[in-house]
C-alpha cells in the first residue's frame, strides 16, 4: 500500500511494479494523482474519501500487524 501519490509515492509505485510486487494499492484523495499511479501499474487505486484503504488491504488477506506478520513466518509462534 502506498499512501500519498506525490513524486515519491509514484516512484514507490513504479519500483514495486518493476520488481514484480503486487497487488499495489495506491491511495490519494486526488484523482489527478491516482491517474498516473494507474498508468505506472498500480493495481488498486483508492480514494480514501470513498473507501477505507485499510479495509481493502485487509480484504486482500494481508496480515496488518507486525507481530502477526512475524508470527506467520515462524511455524509454532503465536502472536500475542
Amino acid at each position: 500500500m502506498v499512501l500519498g501519490l506525490g513524486p515519491i509515492g509514484l516512484g514507490v509505485v513504479a519500483v514495486l511494479k518493476a520488481r514484480g510486487h503486487g497487488p499495489v494499492v495506491a491511495v490519494d484523495f486526488s484523482p489527478k494523482r491516482r491517474a498516473p499511479a494507474e498508468r505506472l501499474g498500480a493495481d488498486i487505486p483508492i480514494d480514501p474519501a470513498v473507501e477505507s484503504p485499510y479495509d481493502r488491504w485487509s480484504s486482500l488477506g494481508v496480515i496488518p500487524g507486525m507481530p502477526d506478520r512475524m508470527a506467520a513466518e515462524y511455524p509454532g509462534v503465536v502472536a500475542g
